[in-house]
């Protein structure tokens, strides 16, 4: 995966903590390398994507992007744990999965 879709996708999650709508847990699951931050400020919303010197940095890939098994998420489906890496918030799941679907789109 390029570098820069790790800034995005970090930029994105910054969004949805900006907005309220994650928590500062879940920014910290759901980024590449996002700090976990409680306050996100509007003026570090607006600076610039971080380019290729962030390639120094280690990454850690979001649990929503693991691979997990039918059974894992069989289980997943019919008990109370929820989808594991994905936010509490409904409204912030319906904007990742917006995204996703656009993102399958054709070009």
């Amino acid at each position: 995966i390029p570098i820069t879709f790790y800034s995005v996708w970090d930029r994105i999650v910054e969004f949805l903590r900006y907005e309220g709508k994650v928590t500062s847990r879940e920014i910290g699951d759901l980024s590449y390398c996002a700090e976990a931050s409680s306050n996100v400020q509007w003026k570090q919303l607006n600076m610039p994507l971080p380019g290729i010197d962030q390639g120094k940095r280690e990454f850690r890939r979001p649990q929503l992007f693991r691979g997990t098994r039918m059974a894992e998420n069989l289980l997943r489906k019919y008990t109370s744990q929820g989808q594991h890496g994905w936010p509490h918030n409904r409204e912030a799941k319906w904007r990742l999965q917006a995204l996703a679907r656009g993102l399958g789109l054709p070009l």
